[in-house]
């Protein structure tokens, strides 16, 4: 039995530890904003972009966007970001006006968005880990995780008798000399 739960435990922290790693290397590709990695909270792209998805958004200069690119912008109207497709672009030098609309929108947004250097263009979906990203990352959730990391930590960590040892207890008990003088 110690051997299936050390087994148990072993597993499952190789599994936290790649999960782990993997999380390290997103956030050092977010870190110097090579990527942007975002939970999509509404349906306004679907069903190309679900809601629950998780988008991963990489710069692109404005002058390199064209229409029908899916971009990341600030929206002052909503006042948070928005991912919507471009419809139309307006160039000037390094800066960019864009008309944006969702995929399951019926018109486009009611104002144009002023951008200049950088876009977050979409580059990578991933329908559904958004969401499960979303929901482990409560307290309600990381708490016990962490109790339960240390556990199967624990459990990996225990090791079977010796059998060698316990022939030597049985027989000193047997014996009497309980290697006492």
């Amino acid at each position: 039995m110690t051997r299936v739960l050390r087994t148990l435990g072993g597993i499952t922290l190789w599994v936290a530890a790649v999960l782990g790693v993997l999380t390290c290397g997103v956030w050092a590709a977010t870190a110097p904003g090579w990527i942007k990695p975002l939970i999509v909270v509404s349906g306004s792209m679907e069903p190309e972009i679900p809601t629950g998805a998780l988008v991963i958004d990489v710069p692109v200069a404005a002058e390199e966007i064209v229409a029908g690119d899916v971009v990341t912008v600030y929206s002052d109207l909503a006042e948070n970001l928005v991912t919507h497709r471009v419809e139309d672009i307006a160039l000037r030098g390094d800066d960019a006006t864009l008309t944006l609309k969702g995929d399951a929108n019926p018109i486009a947004d009611p104002e144009p968005y002023e951008v200049s250097g950088d876009v977050w263009e979409v580059r990578l979906v991933i329908p559904g880990v958004g969401a499960a990203i979303a929901d482990v990352s409560r307290p309600a959730v990381v708490v016990p995780a962490m109790i339960a990391i240390g556990a199967l930590l624990g459990l990996s960590l225990l090791r079977d008798k010796d059998p060698e040892d316990e022939a030597a207890l049985v027989s000193d008990a047997a014996t009497g000399a309980g290697g006492q003088p």
